[in-house]
């Protein structure tokens, strides 16, 4: 079987002080939505490399920052997430979600997790730092940002601490697509190639919406089918400041805009670094997982094999839908 390792995820975020149902898919629509248009700008100019994000970590610094945020600040970034933590539906529906994955003893290591450094002088909210402190995997970090070797140091050592299942897989006329379910199938990755090797791996990427990943969901049957997949391993990381602009999260950089009153209304507060990294693992004992479990989109495919040999697209879900990496292998050795 395949044996898989997610080491780690980083998106850590600096606050600087400037003195002076129906309901679940709807989430579920918005959360794919959310990481496929973040996917899209990270990886514009970027065709020929391996690459990955974790759109789930990213949205929990989002939802992170909600808790705090106030006025035009938190209404960025509610309308780039589509809801509110605030609302108590929405964040026993979260909590949820991460907590079956945190709470899972078996299967890859799969993390995803979100720091929150915060100058040590700035008063925080009570309310804030409860929030922060049972909010899904965030942690957050007092720092002496006018020492910024030592932060540094802080943060890294903070990302080193941080930092096998059933085969489904399915084809259609411009693709073909495999998934390996995880953690007693609470998650699962898919794997993507195209047909045709002319195809570049962009025609694969620009497929990938909440409507296809449910129409290929409910469009699979089982069958049984040899599965070769090549060792990998593949890290990223990203200043996320201009995609979160572009995204229309403008003004928690802008010292002048900024509202975070709801962490502290002492100081007047702006994220001045806004970093994500992800790193995935697959190893050699997942070059082949043979005469497992499969599902086959179409009913007229009898291929027996599925190959990954050329460039593919992942995306590793957990049941709910919710993404928590996706990214490209365009050469497994690099």
């Amino acid at each position: 079987m395949c044996s898989l390792s997610i080491l780690n995820l980083l998106l850590y975020l600096l606050f600087t002080v400037r003195r002076a149902c129906p309901f679940q898919d709807t989430i579920r629509h918005l959360n794919t939505e959310f990481a496929r248009n973040l996917y899209r700008k990270l990886t514009e100019g970027e065709e020929y490399r391996n690459i990955i994000i974790s759109p789930a970590g990213v949205s929990i610094a989002l939802e992170l920052l909600q808790l705090g945020a106030k006025g035009n600040t938190f209404m960025q970034l509610e309308n780039a997430l589509g809801y509110t933590v605030h609302d108590a539906g929405v964040r026993r529906f979260l909590q949820s979600v991460y907590g079956d994955l945190a709470n899972s003893t078996v299967g890859p290591a799969v993390r995803v997790a979100c720091g929150l450094f915060v100058e040590a002088s700035v008063q925080l909210s009570s309310p804030f730092s409860d929030d922060t402190a049972a909010w899904l995997n965030g942690s957050l970090h007092r720092v002496n940002l006018g020492n910024p070797n030592e932060t540094a140091m802080l943060i890294n050592k903070w990302v080193t601490t941080k930092s096998q299942g059933q085969v489904k897989t399915g084809s259609n006329q411009r693709l073909k697509v495999i998934e390996l379910t995880y953690l007693e199938h609470a998650v699962s990755m898919l794997i993507v190639i195209p047909s045709e090797r002319e195809n570049p791996i962009s025609s694969v990427e620009s497929q990938i919406t909440a409507h296809t990943l449910s129409a290929w969901t409910n469009s699979m049957r089982r069958m049984k089918m040899e599965v070769f997949l090549p060792k990998f391993k593949v890290q990223s990381k990203f200043n996320l400041k201009t995609v979160l602009t572009t995204l229309g999260i403008t003004d928690i950089f802008d010292p002048t805009k900024a509202d975070f009153s709801g962490i502290s209304e002492q100081e007047k507060l702006f994220v001045s670094e806004a970093i994500h990294e992800a790193k995935i693992e697959v190893t050699e004992d997942g070059t082949k997982a043979a005469a497992a479990t499969a599902v086959v989109l179409l009913k007229r495919s009898r291929a027996l094999a599925f190959k990954a040999d050329r460039p593919f697209f992942f995306l590793l879900r957990q049941t709910t839908g919710r993404i928590l990496f996706m990214g490209r292998v365009m050469d497994p050795l690099e």
